[in-house]
This record gives structure tokens, sequence and C-alpha cells, in this order.
């Protein structure tokens, strides 16, 4: 259920994020949070996030990010590999977004996600 406020903890140093991506997100009355460790943050602050933006390679990393953190997970890479795209759906990501795409799409989807 998405809240008043909600909390968008973000897990990358994706130039494309930052620079289109969080300012829409923030317009739109979502909190971001910029962390590298958005266990290490919800722990230090008592606050977790409503949703994960990872990147691929720390998603590969480390799966268990969107369990233990928020529960909601959308995978952001630059790869147009279909494979690695799967396999992210698989691990537990409810989406994988191509990056850079139109910001409205990723908007889109970030709410999508967050009705459920």
């Amino acid at each position: 259920m998405e809240t008043a406020h909600p909390i968008i903890m973000v897990l990358t140093d994706d130039a494309w994020i930052t620079q289109a991506v969080v300012p829409l997100l923030e317009e739109n009355g979502y909190i971001v949070q910029r962390t590298r460790s958005p266990c290490g943050s919800a722990a230090s602050t008592g606050a977790t996030g409503d949703l994960l933006l990872v990147d691929e390679a720390t998603f590969a990393r480390d799966q268990a990010l969107g369990e233990i953190c928020c529960g909601r997970v959308i995978v952001v890479g630059r790869a147009a590999s279909r494979c690695r795209q799967i396999e992210a759906l698989e691990s537990g990501a409810d989406d994988y977004i191509a990056v850079p795409c139109n910001p409205r799409e990723f908007l889109a989807r970030a709410r999508a996600i967050l009705r459920r």
C-alpha cells in the first residue's frame, strides 16, 4: 500500500538515475534517500524504505537486500541483455529497468510497484 510520503532508497551511483530520476521522484512527493547500504541506513535511523532502486551489479552480489530492507526492488542497469533482466526478476526483483529510459516511464513503474 502506498503511504502518504513513500521512501525510495537509492543504492546506485548511476548518473542518469541521480540526474533524471531522483529529481522527478522528489517533485512527485517521494522521499529519496541515497545510501551505500540500505540496511545500515535502516539500522541507524530506524526507518526503512518503501522501494529500493539498486544497480544491477550490487543486486547480483546481494539479492537479499530488498527482502531485508523493504521488500520491493527495482534493478537498474545499462545492459540490454534479456538474460540479465530475467535473472534479476527470477532472483526477486520486482522490475528491471534498462536505463536510460523515459523518466516518466520510470516513475510509472515505481508507482505501480508501490501500489501493490
